[in-house]
């Protein structure tokens, strides 16, 4: 189909379709922090005016927006990662020390890896990476629970 048999609406405009959904949805992910009112807009752009696309610009608009979709997930992966990367950061941070040196420099290393995993699309990777930084985290929560208890029982004792 060349561009004479599209209709007079969108002459010319076949290729403009994908970025004004490109354009459209980059400004509204960084207005909109939710990622389901986001899923929400792209369905409603998507079927808003499909009476007036023709059948080439109809699939080319649903592997737009199957592409958009693919970004609002990874979105969500890396704000995840990022996340409990910082929470597990902040839990060191409270430790201290030796602990909290040896801790970030691990858990840096693992966020990159994380970022790293999610690059190449390996998602079973990037799951196991993020739950190991949640059990750093973790770790170092109870690690410092500990601290204060002795403390507690040090300051009691004498």
């Amino acid at each position: 189909m060349n561009s004479s048999e599209f209709p007079k609406v969108y002459r010319g405009r076949e290729q403009d379709l994908t970025q004004e959904l490109l354009a459209y949805f980059q400004h509204a992910a960084s207005t909109i922090d939710d990622a389901e009112r986001l899923e929400e807009l792209l369905d409603e752009l998507c079927s808003s005016d499909e009476t007036l696309l023709t059948n080439v610009q109809a699939e080319l608009r649903q592997r737009q927006a199957q592409y958009v979709r693919n970004l609002l997930k990874e979105k969500s992966r890396m704000d995840a990662l990022r996340e409990v990367y910082f929470d597990a950061m902040d839990e060191a941070r409270a430790v201290g020390g030796a602990y909290y040196r040896d801790t970030a420099t691990q858990l840096t290393q693992l966020e990159a890896e994380g970022f790293d995993a999610l690059e190449h699309q390996q998602y079973h990777t990037f799951t196991r990476l993020l739950e190991a930084i949640r059990t750093m985290g973790e770790r170092a929560k109870h690690v410092l629970e500990n601290a204060n208890s002795l403390e507690r029982r040090t300051s009691h004792a004498s």
